[in-house]
């Protein structure tokens, strides 16, 4: 809803699209990043023999990314959770 907002005046607003673009962007990576990982652990766990290959992919650990990283305009953090997922759902 804030985007499109934005939008409405693009020549006014292209810096702050520009960063909310990214920041959307940020998120749907760190998000399919974390689901690949998942599938892909998944199928090699199921096809693989143990080995230690096997064993050094079962612990690879997961993004570093964290929902916490989201900050407010001013770079400030969220008082809770529920502010911050507010923010989020108001970019869309």
């Amino acid at each position: 809803m804030k985007l499109k907002n934005l939008k409405t005046n693009y020549i006014l607003n292209s810096r702050e699209i520009n960063d909310t673009e990214r920041l959307l962007d940020n998120l749907v990576e760190a998000e399919l990043k974390d689901e690949i990982l998942a599938n892909k652990k998944f199928e090699v766990l199921n096809d693989e023999n143990m080995t230690t290959h096997f064993a050094s992919i079962a612990k690879v650990g997961g993004s570093d990314d964290k929902i916490s990283d989201i900050r407010d305009e001013n770079g400030n953090d969220f008082q809770n959770d529920k502010d911050r997922a507010e923010f989020i759902k108001n970019l869309l």
